[in-house]
C-alpha cells in the first residue's frame, strides 16, 4: 500500500463515480495543522446529562465490510491498469485508516455499541451506582476484538444484556464468543439475549449448539445464553438487583427479504438514547417513540441513497425532525466517508442551518416541517457528495440569537469514542 497516493486516489474515485474531479478538504480547522495531533479537541461533543446512562461507548460504527475494505487497499497502481482510473483505486479512509492503524477515526469494525448505567445513590456527581449494568447492543464476527481493549479501558466486565437488532452477520456472528464470560463461570453464569422471533430463528440455523447445549461438539465447551424473545411493539425491562431499566423496542425497515418485503430491524430507547444503526425508513408510529431523546445514533451508510440504509442526507434530515434532540450520532459509515472530511462539513453545515433557523425564528415562524428547504437541498447534497447551502449563508444575527436556537449538535462517531452523560 502506498501512502503518496491517498489524495490521487481519492480524487480519482470521486472522478468515476460523479463524472469530475474534486478535492479532499484541507484539515478541519484553520490553523490545525494535522487532525490526528489532537483530534479530541476539533469536534467536541455537548454536555449531556442522564438521570440512568452513565457513557456510552461505540464498539464498531461500519458495516459489515468494515475499513479498511479489502478491496480498496489490494488494488493495482492506477498507471499500470488500461483504460485510466481503475475502479479500486485507494481511498482516503481506507489510506488513512491503514497509515494510523487503530489510532485512526476510520478504521471502522461492525456496528456494535455498549450503554453502561445505573441507578444511582444520592444526588450529585460523587453519587455510588448501585448494580451498574453493561449493555450490549449487537454482537457481530469484531464484538471481541474491540471487547479486549474498551472493557479493560472502561473498567468494565460483566455484560447485564445482549440486544439484538436483526438477523444479519454483522449482528449476530459475534455471539459464540460470550462463551469466553460464561465458561467455569469465570465472570458470570450466563448472559442474557434479548431478540425478536424472527431474529430467534436464525441463531437457531446459525448456532444451533448455544440455543441447545446438547449439539454442542469437541469440548462442548460452550457459552452459556439465556434466551428472552422480545415483542418488537412492547416496551421490557432488564437488570439485576435494585437496579433494572425499561428498554424501548424502535422498529424501523432495513432494506427487504426477496426484493419485495420489507425487512424488519429493531432499534433500541434506553433512557435519553435512541439507537438506529440500520435503517432505510423509520415508520412516523416509531418516530413518536424517538421523540424525547437527547442522544440519537443513527444510520448513515454513505453520500448516495441506499436499498437498505439512510444516507449522510437522510440522517441529518431525520435528525432535524427530532424536537429537543441534543446530540445526532452517524454511525454504519462506509469506507467511501472519510471522518475528517464529513466532520469539517458537517460543522460548516451546521453552522449555516443554525444560522438559518434564527432567520426562521426571527420571522416569527416555526422549526417545522421541511423549514431548512429554501437553504439546504438535501437531494443535492446526496448528488454533490457534499454539504452545502443551497443559497449560501443566510445574513449573519446576533449570537443571542443563534444560541436561542435548540438544533442538535452533529458529530461522525467513532470506534471505542465514550459519550460521556453527566449523573
Amino acid at each position: 500500500m502506498r501512502i503518496d497516493h491517498i489524495a490521487l486516489g481519492f480524487q480519482k474515485e470521486l472522478a468515476q463515480a460523479n463524472g469530475g474531479p474534486r478535492v479532499l478538504p484541507n484539515p478541519p480547522a484553520a490553523g490545525a495543522g494535522d487532525p490526528h495531533d489532537h483530534p479530541d479537541t476539533l469536534y467536541p461533543l455537548p454536555p449531556l446529562s442522564s438521570a440512568w446512562i452513565d457513557k456510552l461507548i461505540f464498539l464498531g460504527t461500519g458495516t459489515s465490510g468494515q475499513v479498511p475494505a479489502i478491496h480498496c487497499i489490494t488494488h493495482e497502481d492506477v498507471d499500470e491498469r488500461d483504460g485510466g482510473f481503475g475502479a479500486n483505486v485507494t481511498c482516503a479512509a481506507c489510506a488513512d485508516a491503514l497509515k494510523y492503524g487503530e489510532a485512526s477515526r476510520n478504521r471502522r469494525k461492525c456496528t456494535s455499541a455498549l450503554v453502561v448505567g445505573g441507578k444511582s445513590k444520592g444526588k450529585g456527581k460523587s453519587a455510588a451506582h448501585d448494580d451498574q449494568l453493561t449493555i450490549l447492543i449487537d454482537c457481530g464476527p469484531t464484538f471481541y476484538s474491540s471487547a479486549i481493549y474498551c472493557f479493560p479501558r472502561y473498567n468494565l466486565r460483566r455484560i447485564d444484556a445482549v440486544l439484538l437488532t436483526h438477523a444479519h452477520a454483522d449482528a449476530l456472528l459475534g455471539l459464540d464468543h460470550l462463551r469466553a464470560w460464561t465458561i467455569g463461570h469465570m465472570v458470570q453464569k450466563y448472559v442474557d439475549v434479548y431478540l425478536t422471533q424472527e431474529t430467534m430463528s436464525v441463531v437457531e440455523n446459525m448456532f444451533p449448539y448455544l440455543v441447545d447445549r446438547s449439539k454442542a461438539t469437541g469440548g462442548g465447551g460452550v457459552g452459556a445464553l439465556r434466551w428472552h424473545i422480545i415483542d418488537p411493539n412492547k416496551k421490557f425491562t432488564i437488570g439485576r438487583g435494585t437496579n433494572t431499566v425499561d428498554v424501548m423496542p424502535l422498529p424501523v425497515l432495513h432494506g427487504f427479504v426477496n426484493r419485495k418485503d420489507p425487512f424488519a430491524f429493531v432499534g433500541f430507547r434506553i433512557a435519553e438514547l435512541s439507537y438506529i444503526s440500520d435503517c432505510h425508513e423509520i415508520p412516523d408510529a416509531t418516530s413518536k417513540l424517538v421523540e424525547g431523546s437527547k442522544v440519537l445514533v443513527i444510520d448513515a451508510l454513505k453520500w448516495e441513497r441506499h436499498t437498505s440504509h439512510f444516507s449522510i442526507a437522510q440522517a441529518l434530515q431525520y435528525s432535524l425532525s427530532i424536537r429537543d434532540l441534543r446530540l445526532a450520532l452517524l454511525t454504519d459509515l462506509t469506507h467511501m466517508v472519510e471522518h475528517w472530511d464529513l466532520s469539517a462539513q458537517l460543522q460548516d453545515w451546521e453552522r449555516g442551518m443554525r444560522d438559518a433557523a434564527a432567520l426562521v425564528l426571527k420571522r416569527g415562524e416555526l422549526l417545522q416541517g421541511r423549514w431548512w428547504s429554501p437553504y439546504w437541498d438535501e437531494n443535492a447534497s446526496e448528488y454533490d457528495r457534499h454539504l452545502s447551502l443551497s443559497r449560501g449563508p443566510p445574513p449573519a444575527l446576533p449570537s443571542g440569537d443563534i444560541a436561542s436556537v435548540a438544533l442538535p449538535i452533529f458529530r461522525v462517531a467513532y470506534d471505542e469514542q465514550a459519550v460521556i452523560f453527566e449523573r
